[in-house]
């Protein structure tokens, strides 16, 4: 029967307001709810006042409180299997017909809420941010002839084809899903969006750079999650390999990773290797411009089912990119059509060494890639653009 109340918007992700998934979801929920009153469900370690002040907006929060967002598997498959359990509570009793529910694929097995959704009358719609489970076989974790991968793959495809429609952050994904699951389904391509408007900064001038007393060091930056997806290895190399020129390989974020990179230098005694947290939203401005060039890098076939969302953010703040990964990405042709940086195979760390050494003999270069980087960003994204996307995909 349907509801004689108005229906419900409702976004169900983990991530809310922290980590590149959690502040643009945030963006997100804060647009919608300037249209209707949207309902965010997420981890009980995320909130915001903003949620307080806004009387369309109401965040519900469930799962298990945690100090730090646990790295290991195990604990990360228990933590996202309380959240699915308890956010299930809230559907089972909230949920009515009618209702439109945005599902973020984290934890990868979140989209089985979707399901039991449908049976209550509910449309969801599915947003992969991590196509699952091919990402665990991409990453090593799980194996092809591995029957929980099977049993995984098989879920991801009844999820997949009882959605309403799906939504994916590039054209490789949508090309993946066409592949392995389904051919009729509608896939709209959404691509996220730079976090923050950073302006330009010198770094004499930068608050960041000097803490870390780094002003007259040619800064090579990879910031954000060092992920499973990520070729941690081939930067590492590299660093190795630059230890005694005045360059310095600068960290920000955490991720499965960091602990390889921790590792890799102190074995090697790599004072060229800096590594920070996660910076605030609101130091952003000063972490971006701490870069000469900044890394994206994925492994092997990891375009297939990840889409970096830094790659926006490195965009928007005039930066260079080398990009680490395959070149049928819709990364690497992308940079390779707007000029906006260099490409270079997962594992070739010779070959990055040698474009690094180039770029720093030639400053000019990095100045006119950075340049197309923000050109071509203001062209093809930004949040507006997304979000207007969100809008008629979920039919405000």
């Amino acid at each position: 029967m349907k509801n004689t109340e108005s229906n419900k918007t409702i976004l169900l992700s983990e991530f809310y307001g922290k980590g590149a998934t959690g502040q643009l979801i945030y963006d997100l929920s804060l647009k919608l709810s300037k249209k209707d009153k949207i309902y965010v469900i997420s981890n009980r370690e995320f909130k915001n006042n903003q949620s307080h002040k806004n009387t369309n907006l109401k965040l519900v929060n469930k799962g298990i409180l945690v100090k730090n967002n646990p790295k290991s598997i195990l604990l990360k498959t228990f933590k996202g299997l309380f959240f699915l359990f308890d956010s299930l509570i809230w559907i089972l009793f909230n949920c009515n017909d009618g209702d439109k529910i945005l599902i973020v694929s984290n934890p990868p097995f979140i989209g089985i809420l979707g399901l039991i959704s449908k049976v209550k009358g509910c449309n969801y719609f599915l947003l992969i941010q991590d196509l699952f489970p091919l990402s665990s076989l991409i990453s090593g974790l799980l194996k092809k002839e591995n029957l929980i991968y099977k049993l995984l793959d098989l879920m991801m495809s009844f999820i997949i084809k009882n959605s309403s429609e799906i939504i994916v952050l590039s054209d490789d994904l949508k090309k993946q899903i066409f592949k392995k699951y389904t051919k009729n389904k509608k896939i709209t391509v959404i691509q996220n969006w730079a976090i923050e408007e950073i302006f330009p900064l010198n770094k004499a001038k930068n608050p960041f750079v000097k803490k870390l007393k780094l002003e007259k060091k040619f800064i090579i930056q990879y910031s954000g999650n060092f992920g499973r997806m990520h070729d941690i290895k081939t930067i590492l190399l590299s660093a190795k390999r630059l230890k005694n020129k005045n360059i310095v390989f600068l960290f920000i974020g955490n991720g499965a990773k960091k602990i390889d990179i921790l590792k890799f230098k102190n074995k090697y005694k790599l004072d060229n290797i800096i590594i920070e947290d996660y910076q605030p939203r609101n130091n952003l401005q000063f972490s971006f411009n701490a870069s000469d060039i900044s890394l994206v890098s994925l492994l092997p076939n990891a375009h297939e089912a990840v889409m970096p969302s830094k790659f926006y953010g490195i965009l928007q703040a005039r930066k260079p990119i080398i990009f680490i990964g395959s070149e049928k990405s819709f990364i690497a042709k992308y940079i390779k059509k707007e000029k906006c940086g260099i490409c270079i195979n997962s594992g070739d760390y010779e070959g990055l060494v040698k474009k690094l050494i180039f770029l720093i003999k030639n400053k000019s270069n990095l100045i006119e890639m950075g340049k197309n980087s923000f050109e071509s960003y203001k062209r093809n994204f930004g949040k507006d653009k997304s979000i207007a996307k969100y809008i008629k995909t979920l039919n405000f």
